[in-house]
This record gives C-alpha cells, sequence and structure tokens, in this order.
C-alpha cells in the first residue's frame, strides 16, 4: 500500500516509545509597522504519559518565535506573539481540546465531542468570529470526561479510583479491575462482554505487588507504587476488540481517498485501496491492540490510530512495523 496522503498523528521518538502530535497556531504582530502573520506548528509530546497538566503547561509557555517582518524588516521574537491556541484530537472521532491564550495572560478552554481534529484546517481564533460558547476557564479531567465521556489520561483516573475487588469503568473502552491474588479475570471479561462492547481482552498490571515493565507505557512507571502497596491484589486491565475495529473503520472512513477495512477471520483486519498502484493490505489484529491498551490503559480508540500510523510509516519507509513491542 502506497501513502494515503493523511495526517499522521503518531511517531516514535527513542526506544520506539512513541508520540503524539499537538498542533499549535500562532499569530504575531510587528510592533513597528503592524504587519501579521499566521504560523502552524506540529509539536510532538510523548503519549502515555499526555495529561490535562501537560496540556496546561503547553499553553502556559508562550511559543517560541524567530524571525523578520516582511513589511519592515524589523527582526520579531517570541514578544511579537499576540495569540496563540493548542489542538489535541482524541482519535476515532471522540472529540477535540482546545486551549486558547493571549500574550495579556487571558486563558480559555474547549472540549468539542464527536468533533475530528484537521491537520490543514485551521479554525477561526474566538476572537475572529470563532464560536466561544463551551468555554471553561481551566482544563481538568472532570471537564474531559463531562463533555467527551472519557479521560484524557486513564492512568491517572485509574490511580485515584481503582478500588479493591471492583471493577472500575475508565470509559465505554477501558476497563480496570482489582482482584484477590488468583482469582480468575475471565469472569470479569466475559461480564463485560453483556453490556455492550465486545471481545474484551484482559492484560496483568500488577501481579502479587509486582508492576509488569519493560515496554512503553508499562504500568511500572506510573501504577507501580499502588501494586506494591496491595501485594495481595492482581490489578488488570480491559479493553475490547468491538471498538478497535470501530475505530479503524471510523478513521478509514475520513481518509481523502477511498480505503476498505475488511474481517476475516475474526479479529483479522486488513485495510486495502482499490485501484492504489501496491495492492497489499495493511494487516491488523484486534486483540493484540486490545491487549495493547489494556496493558498501558490506554484508550483503545487512540491505540488504534497509533497502530494505524506505525503501519502507515512502514509503508512508506520511514518506519519497521512490526508486533507490538514488549
Amino acid at each position: 500500500m502506497s501513502s494515503l496522503g493523511v495526517t499522521l498523528w503518531f511517531g516514535f521518538g527513542r526506544g520506539g516509545a512513541p508520540e503524539v502530535a499537538l498542533v499549535r497556531d500562532l499569530a504575531v504582530a510587528c510592533p513597528v509597522c503592524g504587519w501579521g502573520r499566521e504560523e502552524r506548528r506540529f509539536e510532538a509530546t510523548p503519549f502515555h504519559s499526555l495529561t490535562v497538566g501537560r496540556l496546561r503547561e503547553r499553553l502556559d509557555a508562550a511559543p517560541p518565535f524567530d524571525g523578520v517582518c516582511e513589511q519592515c524588516d524589523e527582526r520579531l521574537t517570541e514578544a511579537a506573539v499576540t495569540r496563540w491556541a493548542i489542538r489535541y484530537g482524541l482519535h476515532g472521532g471522540v472529540g477535540t481540546i482546545e486551549g486558547f491564550a493571549t500574550a495579556h495572560g487571558a486563558r480559555s478552554w474547549r472540549v468539542t465531542p464527536r468533533a475530528w481534529l484537521d491537520g490543514y484546517e485551521v479554525p477561526a481564533w474566538i476572537d475572529d468570529g470563532g464560536d466561544g460558547s463551551g468555554l471553561a476557564e481551566s482544563l481538568t479531567e472532570a471537564v474531559v470526561r463531562s463533555a467527551l465521556g472519557r479521560p484524557l489520561s486513564a492512568k491517572q483516573l485509574a490511580r485515584r479510583r481503582w478500588t479493591e475487588g471492583e471493577v472500575l469503568a475508565l470509559s465505554d473502552g477501558l476497563v480496570v479491575a482489582a482482584l484477590r491474588n488468583g482469582d480468575p479475570v475471565a469472569p470479569v471479561a466475559a461480564a463485560l462482554d453483556a453490556t455492550g462492547e465486545q471481545g474484551w481482552i484482559a492484560a496483568p498490571l500488577s501481579v502479587g505487588g509486582t508492576a509488569t515493565a519493560g515496554f512503553a507505557g508499562a504500568a511500572d512507571g506510573w501504577f507501580g507504587d499502588v501494586g506494591a502497596a496491595h501485594p495481595d491484589l492482581d490489578l488488570w486491565g480491559l479493553a475490547p476488540t468491538s471498538l478497535v475495529t470501530r475505530a479503524l473503520r471510523d478513521i478509514v472512513a475520513r481518509f481523502p481517498v477511498e480505503s476498505t477495512v475488511t474481517e476475516a477471520p475474526p479479529g483479522q483486519l486488513a485495510l486495502s485501496t482499490p485501484g492504489d498502484a501496491d495492492p497489499t493490505p495493511l494487516l491488523f489484529d484486534a486483540g493484540e491492540i486490545a491487549y495493547e491498551a489494556a496493558r498501558t490503559l490506554a484508550d483503545p480508540r487512540d491505540v488504534t490510530r497509533l497502530e494505524l500510523d506505525r503501519a502507515l510509516l512502514g509503508a512508506t519507509g520511514l518506519w519497521t512495523p512490526g508486533s507490538l513491542e514488549g
């Protein structure tokens, strides 16, 4: 399969650790002649440690700028930046998170459900006729969950909310279960199958006080102290294959070229583009993607997009795809 001409939101940094792109829009005005321009940047940030706090930090920091006014040749620095925005899209059409800032210190946030972030379209600034409705003064996980029905960071939510002996739904596609040592997790997965999403896959987060380790997003980096404090418990993450399949189809449906996702046998997904010069489909295993989501407590829609972008990078020769690392 050749390049599909789509925006790739995920990349891979040191050791193959996934990074996700944020969009930063900024406006610059020359203090001498008033000439102005707008600029869009894509900024990578580690995927597994992305939180509302990290987004707030990105918005609070005025973007660096170094350039020359095209009208009067005045040297321009970050002091010429008058306003900027940070935009992040949750994948699978869940929604978008946007933060707006001005050089005078104003900050506001907007969380929009059932929206997609377009890497090419630049929305209007709020004070230039953009929709100013639904703005919040600050961004919190409560604001995100209320608007989108899922957290930005399920890892943080699990640390705060997990309860011994209970199954905690972090979203419609991610669950954490705290069971006594040796208690089977299969009945939990079976019970979840009866609630809506299907094909729930379980992955250990901490067993007997020892958190899983050795891969990007592993629980020892964010859940290790919790597990160590409860050696009598086994902590599990669970995610459904049905949501992976639906997310891949929803994402591909927005590609600029006609592409199809077929499932045969069940759980094995093939992405193909009719008429493409390279007819070889890209292959995905919904169970592997759900397992990766479960073992890292990352939303399965996000992990689906991550693995899609990994495969597309491989198709262009910019990344060597393989099985999920770890």
